[in-house]
C-alpha cells in the first residue's frame, strides 16, 4: 500500500492518486494488446470517461483491473453500477470477474496474498482459496440507478473514487435516469475532487440520452472508431470520449466478415464494425405526390423536434411523412401538437403517444407502417422515441 497522501493536504478533498505509478503496475501484468485499455486516458484532466464500440473488446474487464489496482495501492472500492437492480442480482454478478479470474490477475497483483473473490451483500472480497482468508473489506460494491433513493441516508463511500457504470446505453432508458445517476455519483463522492466515473458500452446509439445531458452529443454524432477527444460541458466538467476501434486484427477480422456477414443490411454494422448501427428506414416511392392534410404535431426527441406531416400519398392513402424541424420552445405554434417522454411543461405537450382521436390515427399509422422519413437518422430516432415512450407506458 501506498503512503496515502490527500488533496491540497486535506482528507475531505480526497486521496491524491500518483497516477504514473498505477498505469505502470497495469501495464507491468501483460494485458494483451487487441483489447481496449485505460492507461492512456487523461486521468489529470478529466473526470468523466466515455467509452463505448461494437462489441466486447475488454473494457470491463481492464477498467476492474485498474480498479483493482487503485485497491492495492491506496484502498480505493470500485463502485459498479447499473441501471437496474436485476442486473446486479448475484448469479450475473458473478459473471462480471470471470476473466480476472481466469488469467490471475488478482494473484499477480496481491503478489499472491489473494488469487479469489468471495461474494456477500453486493460486494466482492478478495480471498485465498488455500489459507482461507478473506480481506477485511470489499474491493467492488454493485449498485444500482433505480435505487439510488435508498442509499441516499445510509450509503457511504469515502473511498469510492473508482466509479463504473457498465452498459449504459440499454435498449431502454428512463428520461429521467440521468438525474437518479447523477444523484448517485453524488451519495457516492459526497465532496471529494478525487473520484473518476466512467461509462462503458458494448453497443452504440448516437441518440442515447446520455450524450445529450452529457453534452457530448455534437461530437459523438461526428466520431469515427479509434477516435477520442476531450471535450468541457458549459459548465465546466471535462469530459474524456472514446470510440475505440475492434481490438482484433483487422485482416483477421475482414476474412471473417467476409466468410460469415458479408451482406449489405446496415443492421449488421453493430456485428461487422462498419459504423452507426443505423438500419434503414421507409422512404416515400419515388414519384408519389404528397397533399399535406396537417402539419401540426411534433416530437420532443432530446430537445429537437421532428415533425410529423399528415399527408395523402398517391396510391398508398393516408400516412405521415416525418421530417426535421428548425423550430425553437420559442416560435412553437399556437395550434401545435407536441409529443413528449419528459414532464408535460407547456398545453402544447402531450405525454408519449398522447390520447385523443387524432392521436390515435397518427400512431395507428406507425403500428401500419405508414410513416415515411426524409432519411434514415429521423427514422432511427423516431424509433428510439418509441421504444422510450413504450417503456414508459408499460
Amino acid at each position: 500500500m501506498e503512503k496515502i497522501k490527500y488533496i491540497d493536504d486535506n482528507p475531505q478533498n480526497g486521496i491524491k492518486i500518483d497516477w504514473k505509478k498505477v498505469i505502470k503496475r497495469c501495464r507491468a501484468l501483460d494485458i494483451p494488446d487487441n483489447v481496449v485499455t485505460p492507461f492512456d486516458y487523461p486521468f489529470d484532466r478529466a473526470r468523466y470517461f466515455m467509452v463505448y464500440n461494437e462489441r466486447s473488446t475488454g473494457k470491463t474487464t481492464n477498467w476492474l483491473i485498474l480498479g483493482l489496482v487503485l485497491n492495492d495501492m491506496y484502498g480505493i472500492i470500485i463502485q459498479y453500477v447499473r441501471q437496474i437492480v436485476d442486473h446486479i442480482m448475484p448469479k450475473k454478478a458473478r459473471q462480471l470477474l470471470k476473466t480476472v479470474l481466469e488469467f490471475g490477475y488478482i494473484e499477480k497483483i496481491t503478489d499472491g496474498r489473494y488469487n479469489s473473490v468471495k461474494y456477500s451483500s453486493r460486494g466482492f472480497y478478495l480471498m485465498n482459496t488455500e489459507s482461507g482468508e478473506v480481506a477485511p473489506e470489499e474491493f467492488i460494491h454493485l449498485l444500482s440507478i433505480d435505487e439510488d433513493l435508498d442509499y441516499k441516508s445510509v450509503y457511504n463511500a469515502p473511498r469510492g473514487d473508482l466509479i463504473i457504470f457498465d452498459e449504459f446505453i440499454s435498449k431502454y432508458c428512463r428520461p429521467d435516469e440521468f438525474p437518479d445517476f447523477e444523484d448517485l455519483v453524488k451519495t457516492i463522492i459526497r465532496d471529494r475532487y478525487s473520484p473518476i466515473i466512467v461509462l462503458l458500452a458494448n453497443t452504440i446509439d448516437p441518440y442515447n440520452i446520455y450524450f445529450k445531458e452529457f453534452e457530448v452529443y455534437d461530437y459523438v454524432a461526428k466520431m469515427h472508431p479509434g477516435e477520442s477527444q476531450l471535450v468541457k460541458t458549459e459548465g465546466g466538467t471535462p469530459i474524456f470520449i472514446h470510440y475505440p476501434k475492434d481490438g482484433k486484427d483487422v485482416i483477421k477480422k475482414e476474412r471473417h466478415n467476409s466468410l460469415f456477414f458479408g451482406f449489405k443490411n446496415p443492421k449488421l454494422n453493430a456485428i461487422t464494425g462498419g459504423g452507426w448501427a443505423i438500419p434503414s428506414y421507409q422512404h416515400i416511392p419515388k414519384g408519389r405526390r404528397t397533399q399535406s392534410i396537417c402539419r401540426n404535431h411534433y416530437i420532443d426527441f432530446n430537445g429537437k423536434y421532428i415533425q410529423l406531416d399528415l399527408c395523402h400519398i398517391d396510391g398508398i392513402s393516408n400516412g405521415i411523412v416525418c421530417h426535421e424541424c428548425n423550430m425553437t420552445s420559442e416560435d412553437i405554434p399556437d395550434d401545435a401538437v407536441i409529443y413528449t417522454t419528459g414532464d408535460i411543461t407547456s398545453t402544447h405537450e402531450r405525454y408519449c403517444f398522447g390520447s385523443t382521436k387524432l392521436d390515435r390515427y397518427i400512431w395507428d399509422l406507425y403500428r401500419k407502417n405508414r410513416w415515411y422519413y426524409v432519411h434514415n437518422t429521423i427514422g432511427n430516432q423516431v424509433e428510439t422515441y418509441v421504444k422510450n415512450a413504450n417503456y414508459l407506458k408499460r
